[in-house]
């Protein structure tokens, strides 16, 4: 805080760490008061969360890298952090501090990868994954070295990339390979599309580029999903 700001009570003012402080009245962020705040009960919560007597917070970086914060329009009194992304009250789930429509709090349940799912739906971060059967769902454990923001999901009869159904993927026969590749008993996929010509029974991906090439079959080398020349 390297400018001048206008505080409600200049007495009770105290520093709270880089982007906050507060006095007896008001809070603020980056100098800016926090509307409808009480400094006097505000305190800052594990990662991602603050309160005051009236209201539970949800604080986060925006596009530039400067923190900002939100209200969350909870039930106060059955409040609970569930993890830095979720929370929850008594009637619904809340993620990034934002109400997950339909969620169902008591079946509620985080898997991992940004997946979680309730007795009702399968979700990936706030978004239902409407085709999903929330029974038989779960998450592929590859999803763990995966690094390029698509993450795979199945149910007993469909495999799901992020919140979409992966259309003419094999539940079955379906294996995440490496990064961005992945087949099934039809065919091999970079990303989510089809390599043509490749060869399922034969194909290898490299965790890192050879020679020109980050995979093989018995007939072709590849690169970022096509033939490597």
């Amino acid at each position: 805080m390297d400018r001048p700001f206008v505080v409600s009570d200049l007495k009770s003012l105290i520093v709270l760490s880089v982007e906050f402080c507060k006095d007896n009245v008001s809070v603020y962020i980056n100098t800016s008061p926090i509307e409808g705040s009480d400094g006097a009960s505000f305190e800052i919560l594990e990662t991602n969360y603050a309160k005051d007597k009236n209201n539970y917070y949800y604080v986060y970086p925006n596009l530039q890298g400067i923190l900002e914060i939100k209200k969350i329009p909870c039930n106060y009194k059955s409040f609970q952090i569930i993890d830095y992304k979720y929370a929850k009250d008594y009637q619904s789930v809340y993620y990034l501090g934002k109400k997950i429509t339909d969620a169902d709090p008591m079946s509620f349940e985080i898997l991992s990868n940004g997946f979680a799912k309730d007795d009702k739906t399968a979700y990936f971060e706030w978004q239902k994954i409407p085709e999903a059967n929330p029974k038989t769902f779960s998450v592929f454990p590859e999803n763990q070295s995966l690094t390029v923001g698509l993450y795979f999901s199945k149910d007993n009869t469909s495999v799901f990339v992020n919140y979409k159904k992966f259309e003419g993927a094999d539940v079955a026969s379906f294996k995440i390979l490496i990064e961005k590749y992945s087949l099934d008993k039809n065919g091999v996929y970079y990303l989510k599309k089809k390599v043509k010509g490749a060869d399922a029974a034969t194909f290898k991906a490299f965790a890192h580029q050879m020679g020109g090439a980050d995979a093989e079959d018995n007939k072709n080398r590849y690169l970022d999903g096509k033939i490597s020349k």
